[in-house]
C-alpha cells in the first residue's frame, strides 16, 4: 500500500488571548496525528467548539498550526509564500463550506465563477473552458439554467453543487468538507450525500469529513476521529466507533442522537453538558 496522502502530525493551534484581557490563551486542537490514504474518507466529529472546523482550515492552509505540520504527498506543507504557492497548494486541497452562499461571489453566475477557477487554476483556452464547466455542470448535476443563474436564485442544494463543482475544478486529491450537507433539509442532504459518494468512486477523491451529524458520518466516512476540546477522544473505524464506542463522550453523543423514545435527560444524564447534542 502506498504511503498516504495526507498528514497531520502532532498538530496544536494556540489561540492567545486578546492585549489586556484576563482570560487565558485558548488550546483549541491539542497534538491530534491521522492519516488520510488515497481513495480514502476520515470524518472528523464532535461538539460545538471541539476544535474540528480549526483542524479542517489548518489542513486547508486557511489557518496556520503553532506546532506540528501537515504533510501531503509525503512532503511538508509549507507556508505559501508566493501566489503561485498558494495556487499549488490549493490544486492539492481544496474545502467546501458549510454555506455555499457566503463563499460565492453573489454577483456571478455560476458558469463565470467556474470558468473564473479555471483561468486562475489551468492553461484553458476560453473554448476549452466552456466545455470545461459544461462537464463540471453535468457531474454535479447543474444543467445550463443554473449555471446562467447567480447563487440568489438557485436553491441551497443547488449552492452547495456549486461549490462542490468550484472545488473540483482545480482537480484537487482532498476534499475538506466542513459540515457541508449541515444546512440542508434531509432530501437534499440525502442527494448531496449520493454525489459525493459517486465523485469519490469516479475520480478517486479522498475526503475530510467534518460533522456532527452521526448519521451523515456513518454513510460517508470509512475511519472517524472523535474530538472534545481539542484533542482526540477515540478513533478507529466508522462501523466499529459508531457501533460500540469506547469513550464516554462518543457514548455520549451517539445517545444524543434523537430517535423513536429519545429522553434528553435519560441520555446526557445529569452531569452531562446541557447542549450536548452531536
Amino acid at each position: 500500500m502506498s504511503g498516504p496522502i495526507l498528514e497531520a502530525r502532532n498538530v496544536t493551534k494556540v489561540f492567545g488571548a486578546r492585549r489586556g484581557s484576563t482570560q487565558a490563551d485558548v488550546v483549541a486542537v491539542d497534538d491530534v496525528s491521522f492519516a488520510l490514504h488515497e481513495g480514502g474518507s476520515t470524518a472528523i466529529v464532535g461538539e460545538s467548539g471541539s476544535g474540528k472546523t480549526t483542524l479542517a482550515r489548518i489542513i486547508c492552509g486557511l489557518e496556520t498550526a503553532t506546532s506540528g505540520e501537515i504533510i501531503v504527498n509525503g512532503q511538508p506543507r509549507q507556508a505559501p509564500r508566493s501566489r503561485s504557492a498558494r495556487l499549488r497548494t490549493a490544486k492539492k486541497i481544496q474545502m467546501v463550506f458549510q454555506d455555499p452562499y457566503s463563499s460565492l461571489d453573489p454577483r456571478q453566475t455560476g458558469f463565470a465563477c467556474l470558468d473564473e477557477t479555471l483561468r486562475v487554476h489551468t492553461g484553458l483556452s476560453a473554448p476549452q473552458r466552456r466545455e470545461a464547466v459544461e462537464g463540471l455542470g453535468d457531474q454535479v448535476g447543474l444543467g445550463q439554467k443554473e449555471l446562467n443563474s447567480t447563487p440568489r436564485r438557485l436553491s441551497g442544494g443547488q449552492r452547495q453543487r456549486l461549490a462542490i463543482a468550484r472545488a473540483l475544478a482545480v482537480e484537487p486529491s482532498v476534499l475538506v468538507l466542513d459540515e457541508a450537507v449541515s444546512a440542508l433539509d434531509v432530501s437534499v442532504q440525502a442527494q448531496i450525500l449520493n454525489l459525493l459518494v459517486d465523485l469519490r468512486r469516479a475520480r478517486g477523491l479522498s475526503y475530510v469529513f467534518v460533522s456532527h451529524d452521526l448519521a451523515v458520518v456513518r454513510q460517508i466516512s470509512d475511519d472517524v476521529i472523535v474530538m472534545r476540546s481539542g484533542t482526540v477522544v477515540e478513533r478507529g473505524a466508522t462501523a466499529d466507533v459508531l457501533g460500540n464506542p469506547q469513550a464516554a463522550y462518543t457514548r455520549l453523543l451517539r445517545e444524543s442522537v434523537p430517535r423513536r423514545g429519545w429522553k434528553p435527560r435519560r441520555s446526557l444524564g445529569r452531569s452531562g453538558p446541557s447542549d450536548a447534542s452531536p
